[in-house]
């Protein structure tokens, strides 16, 4: 369910991903495992008002926190997309940084590129033979 509510989101329909988001963040709390309930702070924190998503990707981070490395980049990744739209360029940097560092460890090219990218757009530049995801 996270990937669905995270493809609405990016398609442009965070109204198609509410009510999934809001039951998710239900069935965590029913659940009580940590990195289900990351993920459903981090679902949350796509589909708030921006006066919310914040304290959602801090809850979700924390949580992530010992876990799967892949969801937290994911987290961070989203987050540092965040904090860019809201031109905090400087804090953005440091989650894609992050984010970027393990999806390249992990050799997820796709999610690599994709906070490369996102760190360009934060106005940080790479030296293009660092690139890894290159085709």
């Amino acid at each position: 369910m996270p990937d669905l509510i995270e493809a609405a989101v990016r398609a442009g329909h965070p109204e198609v991903a509410r009510a999934p988001a809001d039951q998710l963040m239900t069935w965590a709390a029913d659940l009580g495992q940590l990195h289900f309930t990351a993920q459903a702070h981090r679902c949350a924190a796509l589909t708030s008002p921006d006066t919310q998503a914040e304290q959602h990707y801090l809850a979700a981070l924390d949580l992530h926190t010992g876990g799967n490395d892949f969801d937290r980049a994911r987290t961070q990744l989203l987050y540092g997309e965040w904090l860019r739209r809201s031109r905090r360029k400087i804090d953005a940097r440091d989650q894609l940084r992050t984010a970027l560092k393990i999806f390249d460890q992990l050799n997820v090219r796709p999610w690599a590129h994709r906070a490369r990218t996102e760190l360009q757009a934060a106005g940080e530049t790479h030296d293009p033979s660092d690139a890894t995801d290159s085709p």
